[in-house]
């Protein structure tokens, strides 16, 4: 009864949504999210979505908002001003989230990002929200990182891992090598970990490199989980 209601309640939640989004409201898009009541349907929805999707603004987050989102183009009824608008609501809802799960004191650190060429960072900011809820201290770069910035980065601040979102598979060539290279990539103790659509196509190359390719959000928060455990053993 309580899976089915907050089933019922996440629907609820991206029907408002949507209803907001229809009517370019975005305050009335956001503000089911941020009320209290909804603060663990939203957390429940960013825990549970796939790291696999798509440019769509809904993507395949969340099989709820999914099924809406594919519902309402067939019908032709968002634009493409209303998808953007989405993917602006959704980055500040994972944001907030992103600070309402913040770590204090000691815990493992993870960098969260999206490598150079990789504009779309819903997946990388999902991710930044897994890490958090699973109590990992996440310093999020946002999309588009060169390399050697994220190199520095995780070095500057000790990071326990680091974890990249990746959606369109052009343009990655060599990215994997590049992040293990000695001397120049990230530390050979430090786990890479990746996910997004991308991987369909360049998971060989991303695990010949030794990094970790993971499909699902509760997937990497299983593999930070053990990670944690193992730091502290």
């Amino acid at each position: 009864m309580r899976k089915q209601m907050g089933r019922l309640m996440a629907g609820a939640t991206v029907a408002a949504v949507v209803a907001g989004v229809a009517s370019y409201s975005q305050q009335r898009a956001e503000a089911t999210f941020s009320a209290p009541v909804n603060v663990s349907v939203t957390a429940n929805v960013a825990s549970n979505c796939v790291m696999t999707a798509g440019s769509v603004a809904f993507g395949a987050y969340d099989p709820l908002v999914t099924h809406a989102a594919t519902n309402l183009d067939q019908d032709g009824s968002v634009s493409v001003a209303q998808e953007h608008m989405t993917s602006a609501v959704f980055r500040r809802i994972l944001g907030w989230l992103l600070r309402v799960y913040e770590v204090h004191g000691p815990a493992p650190r993870i960098v969260v990002a999206t490598p150079p060429r990789q504009a779309h960072e819903l997946g990388a900011l999902l991710a930044a929200v897994s890490a958090a809820a699973e109590g990992w201290k996440v310093t999020y770069l946002g999309p588009d990182l060169p390399v050697a910035e994220l190199v520095r980065a995780a070095e500057e601040i000790r990071a326990d891992a680091v974890a990249l979102s990746i959606v369109y598979p052009g343009g990655i060539d060599g990215l994997f090598a590049a992040l293990r290279r000695p001397g120049e990539g990230l530390p050979p103790d430090v786990p890479l970990i990746v996910g997004g659509a991308a991987m369909r196509r360049h998971r060989q190359e991303a695990e010949s490199a030794g990094a970790l390719v993971v499909e699902t959000l509760p997937e990497f928060r299983s593999l930070l989980a053990g990670l944690s455990e193992r730091r502290i053993a």
